[in-house]
């Protein structure tokens, strides 16, 4: 369980972020707003990228764990995620506007990754060498998080569902495309 001070943290920054640009709030408003001071913030947090990636970690997994993620695909987590991110998707465009060392897509992107590397692993055990199975998951990792964010940025305008298919669509259809267009051949 989280303790207090560090929801009541989340909280203000997630309540400034409604009306201000991420990159315009300092830790001098967050403790403000939150009636702490800076040492108690700093206590906690490094910085508020940091308290940006751990509210964000906190939300995902307490839903995530409630959902039993393992026994979900990596479509169905993926599509979780895109609903978790329309909900608040003024926040999570907000957030997402940062694109540095610390950002949230950072944050985001080394997720993924973890559960793209899991699920590359299972789909290349016929002995493909290791260095196609990294390409092809960089490759669809770079595309995946880099649509998701442009859906975020852009208000969520597709429904998440409608998003997801979309991208499954995108990373099935091309796949077997390229498959006819060369003869079977790779």
């Amino acid at each position: 369980m989280p303790s207090i001070t560090k929801m009541a943290l989340a909280s203000s920054l997630k309540k400034l972020m409604l009306h201000r640009p991420l990159d315009k709030i300092t830790v001098k408003d967050i403790v403000r707003d939150c009636g702490v001071n800076r040492q108690t913030f700093y206590y906690h947090f490094k910085d508020k990228y940091e308290l940006l990636n751990w509210i964000f970690f906190t939300e995902i997994t307490e839903h995530l764990n409630r959902e039993e993620a393992l026994e979900l695909s990596s479509w169905d987590i993926l599509e979780y995620l895109l609903r978790f991110f329309a909900r608040e998707k003024d926040f999570y465009a907000n957030a997402m506007s940062y694109e540095g060392q610390d950002s949230l897509i950072q944050y985001f992107t080394d997720l993924l990754g973890t559960l793209f590397e899991a699920r590359t692993r299972d789909l290349f055990q016929d002995g493909l060498d290791e260095e196609f199975r990294e390409f092809y998951m960089d490759f669809f990792l770079d595309a995946v998080v880099r649509a998701i964010v442009r859906w975020v940025r852009d208000g969520a305008k597709y429904p998440p569902e409608e998003f997801m298919g979309m991208i499954r669509k995108a990373a099935t259809g091309t796949a077997l495309r390229i498959l006819e267009y060369d003869g079977g051949t790779t």
